[in-house]
């Protein structure tokens, strides 16, 4: 959807994008679920058999723990200590080349080669865009599981309900957690938007200088590092 809006929508005069396909959010999902679904299934069958591992050496280590196997249970920390370095940086490749498969339809294997490649043209950048936005929406998760609380909170004060303690903590903490719980869905939106607006202007900026003229001189001005190698 996010590449649909950067590629084929074009801004107006007033700055208004209009993208001139029809239900994309149905297109896009009709592609994840058919020419994209193998790349997606073989990116998380990686994932799935290192989890597996990691599984594996932290049972193993648990069993030589408790046979007081000292030399087994400090190799075995390491081990997983590994395994569990490696699943996060395949997570974390995962997303831009889940994200090449989404926007331009490759392969995992290609996507996997062009991510690398990117990665180490812009592997900074990447940290960096993947930090900025982990803490934005992490304070706006933190806002947002406040303000429910607060309207939780508001509901036992002004309802029949007994003002109690209990009621208070009970109600307070089901809010909180309910509104974290929903931003946390909401914020997977936002985060797949960044990482493919990323992706796309890594890309090809040019694209965004011929359907988005004024938005691509405002990145040129605060980002000009994403625009050229």
């Amino acid at each position: 959807m996010f590449g649909t809006y950067y590629f084929l929508g074009v801004s107006d005069e007033q700055g208004a994008v209009e993208v001139p396909v029809r239900n994309p959010t149905v297109q896009s999902a009709k592609r994840a679920l058919t020419t994209s679904l193998g790349s997606n299934c073989y990116g998380s069958l990686l994932i799935a058999v290192i989890s597996l591992l990691r599984t594996l050496v932290q049972s193993a280590r648990d069993n030589a723990a408790n046979n007081d196997n000292i030399a087994c249970t400090i190799f075995l920390c390491c081990v997983a200590c590994f395994i569990t370095m490696i699943e996060d940086l395949l997570e974390y490749f995962n997303k831009y080349a889940f994200t090449q498969c989404a926007v331009y339809g490759k392969d995992y294997c290609q996507a996997g080669r062009d991510t690398w490649e990117l990665t180490k043209s812009r592997g900074l950048d990447a940290v960096i865009n993947d930090d900025l936005i982990g803490n934005v929406l992490a304070i706006g998760g933190f806002a947002i599981a406040l303000l429910t609380c607060g309207g939780g909170l508001a509901y036992v004060r002004f309802s029949p309900l007994p003002k109690t303690d209990v009621y208070y903590i009970a109600i307070g903490v089901a809010t909180f957690f309910v509104g974290w719980a929903e931003f946390a869905i909401l914020s997977v939106v936002i985060d797949s938007g960044v990482c493919t607006t990323f992706v796309c202007l890594a890309e090809d900026p040019l694209a965004l200088a011929r359907t988005k003229p004024e938005l691509y001189q405002k990145v040129q001005q605060s980002y000009p590092e994403v625009l050229f190698f």
